[in-house]
């Protein structure tokens, strides 16, 4: 099964580096931005992304949002067809699948009731 946030992908890394960015760490110092918000758009690990970051973003690159989003396809996804646009390069390691999640219980045990005598 292919999850809907494995078919997009942030093109945040490549567009700064074509303006000329070495890292996030310095897009991030550059537009006042926190590195810990800047960073996982970076390394494409989110899984929303906020509007006011995206235009925040696209103001201060001078881009407009898709080109720093695009849609992988299935047959892209599994490597058998290059991506329309900027190639994308494998990843080294693979990031974490997403844990299923289902209804938490919070309810509290009762505690043992004492032996009267």
């Amino acid at each position: 099964m292919i999850h809907s946030r494995d078919m997009m992908k942030l093109l945040v890394k490549e567009v700064a580096q074509a303006k000329g960015y070495k890292n996030a760490k310095a897009l991030a110092d550059d537009m006042g931005m926190s590195y810990g918000v800047l960073y996982p758009l970076w390394d494409n690990r989110v899984q929303r992304v906020d509007l006011a970051t995206l235009e925040r973003l696209c103001k201060h690159l001078q881009v407009q949002p898709g080109m720093l989003i695009i849609w992988l396809d299935e047959d892209e996804l599994k490597g058998e067809a290059a991506p329309k646009g900027e190639p994308v390069k494998q990843a080294g390691r693979q990031g974490r699948q997403a844990r299923p999640r289902g209804p938490k219980s919070h309810a509290r045990k009762a505690a043992p009731k004492a032996a009267t005598v």
